[in-house]
């Protein structure tokens, strides 16, 4: 059986992905090219640790570095999942299975990574509303749905303390996503450093991957999408043929509304204060932001 020897936890729409990309081109990592959701959906978590092995090892690895590896079990494996930082029922699960994990979180300035969530949800055909009034009603749709959560999950203090409960500081490393923009090679060497193994090399790859797009019809693909989970299988496909000619011609990115962002910025400031003194992180880039 073979279980991570490392997660990346979070946060959702702070360069994950693209991070897992980099650790991909490593020839002694490999990482699931799909989030595996074990310790965050109980059906899977109820499924065991066979189930997680098998999932671990049978995603595909679409980077052709890690055929270098001729011998898996010399591999560190990795599961990338964000939901993992937010759901509050996964610290402990983790503990209870991977008492040794290493740990990685990515954040970002996080009223930009508010409002990339929010994207992120519409172009999925996930969210209906604009972004004030989706902000406004927060606390009440999240009673429903907890994904509607777009400023609850940039709350990175409250989501460290929590697994700080469980893990050691020493099994976790923190990077920001605006460090990692500006110096790839540094911050890639602090991470293979973590995780013990030698560094990644000078001539890096650029990935920049999940890209947000915007659909030309938001409400096309939100209503497909909520057809799809009434007819199933059939459904699906109504949904992501919709979903495919929205991104034909997808519409321009928008930006953060100026007002909101200013007050998100206030808002966030007591939370990025605890998250400094949880971490030791500068978190002086945001303010230039």
């Amino acid at each position: 059986m073979i279980l991570p020897n490392f997660l990346i936890v979070g946060a959702m729409k702070a360069g994950t992905t693209t991070l897992a990309d980099y650790l991909h081109a490593h020839p002694s990592l490999k990482i699931s090219s799909q989030e595996i959701h074990f310790f965050d959906r109980d059906i899977n978590y109820k499924k065991g640790l066979d189930w997680y092995s098998k999932k671990l090892q049978g995603f595909s690895y679409y980077l052709p570095h890690s055929l270098k590896i001729s011998n898996p079990e010399q591999c560190y494996y990795g599961d990338k999942t964000p939901t993992y930082s937010y759901k509050k029922k996964c610290a402990k699960r983790i503990k209870e299975t991977l008492p040794r994990i290493k740990i990685i979180w990515s954040f970002r300035d996080p009223s930009i990574r508010v409002y990339s969530n929010y994207l992120h949800a519409k172009r999925n055909g996930g969210e209906l509303l604009d972004f004030r009034e989706a902000v406004n009603r927060e606390k009440e749709r999240i009673k429903s749905n907890i994904f509607w959560g777009y400023v609850e999950r940039s709350k990175y203090a409250v989501q460290v303390k929590r697994f700080l409960e469980f893990f050691d500081k020493k099994q976790m490393h923190f990077m920001l996503f605006e460090d990692f923009l500006k110096n790839k090679q540094k911050e890639l060497k602090k991470v293979t450093d973590f995780l013990s193994v030698n560094p990644l090399g000078e001539n890096l790859p650029e990935f920049h991957s999940n890209k947000t797009k915007m659909p030309f019809s938001y409400k096309s693909l939100y209503y497909s999408r909520q057809i799809g989970k009434r007819l199933g299988p059939p459904g699906k496909l109504i949904y992501y043929s919709t979903k495919g000619i929205n991104l034909i011609l997808p519409k321009p990115k928008p930006q953060i509304p100026p007002d909101i962002k200013e007050e998100l910025d206030e808002y966030f400031v007591p939370y990025n204060e605890k998250l400094a003194k949880l971490t030791g992180l500068d978190l002086s880039s945001w303010d230039e932001n």
